[in-house]
């Protein structure tokens, strides 16, 4: 999973720093392709690969003081040598689900959960169909119906945004 996008980035940047660039096509790694690669890593029980693309998008933004988004240069990893991914949009519920559902497809419930409680925190996305089924997964999973507090929280708050934004427009 991740090597392919390491190879796009790679040969984002080769292009990006060579001077003939009239002659050369090249594909910047943007949210579609991160999450296409966190389904990939999710359809192949690669989870924990699937949150590390998502941290790794989410930690090449941050958000201005006046709301807009900007790119900021990440620090470059350790041995990496890697320069960041450049800018792209941000991670969205779907990008969000796809490591929920991976985390949840792998037995990791509790991590599933935190990956909808991130996004719903964070603003990310809105409440749907899917969220709801992976939250409702996630607590069927967990084999305790005690934790019907944690999951109403997040169906809430997921609720609660998505009447947000729909006033809002």
């Amino acid at each position: 999973c991740l090597d392919l996008l390491e190879e796009m980035m790679d040969e984002a940047s080769s292009s990006s720093s060579s001077s003939s660039s009239s002659s050369s096509y090249s594909v910047r790694p943007n949210v579609v392709s991160f999450t296409t690669a966190i389904v990939a890593c999710g359809k192949a029980g690669r989870w924990r690969e699937a949150l590390e693309l998502l941290r790794r998008i989410e930690n090449d933004y941050e958000i201005a003081a006046d709301g807009h988004e900007e790119w900021r240069e990440a620090p470059r990893q350790e041995g990496n040598g890697r320069a960041p991914l450049g800018p792209m949009q941000q991670p969205n519920a779907f990008t969000y689900s796809a490591v929920a559902k991976a985390c949840l497809a792998a037995g990791e419930w509790s991590r599933a959960l935190r990956v909808l409680e991130d996004m719903v925190a964070k603003g990310r996305g809105t409440m749907d169909v899917v969220c709801c089924s992976i939250a409702m997964s996630a607590w069927a999973a967990s084999g305790d119906p005690q934790r019907h507090e944690r999951i109403l929280a997040i169906l809430r708050a997921m609720l609660d945004e998505h009447e947000h934004a729909a006033s809002s427009s």
